[in-house]
């Protein structure tokens, strides 16, 4: 295993070795509560949806895709939707999952 800039770099065989039973789930099975992810696919397939409605599910602490979710704060930031479109988007989340 070798580190770089502050991220462990594993190659395929540590990287099968590590167990689920070792990782702090966010979202169960879905999304580790440590280190980076991203949502990444093509232009206008819902990326920013889905990345509002996993904030709206972490802090209610609601399911998320069917998956058990740790609640606590959470933080949207996108630099390419408008700003309208990101708080009507919040606000419908939030007034949903209440």
């Amino acid at each position: 295993m070798s580190k770089h800039q502050g991220y462990k770099i594993l190659n395929s065989e540590e990287l099968s070795s590590v167990s689920n039973e070792e990782i702090n789930w966010l979202v169960k099975d879905l999304l580790p509560a440590t280190g980076t992810s991203i949502i990444g696919a093509a232009p206008k397939t819902g990326k920013s949806v889905l990345a509002r409605q996993l904030c709206a599910a972490v802090n209610n602490g609601d399911l998320f895709l069917g998956r058990e979710t740790v609640q606590g704060p959470a933080l949207y930031f996108s630099r390419e939707n408008r700003q309208p479109l990101q708080k009507d988007g919040i606000r419908h989340n939030a007034t949903r999952h209440r």
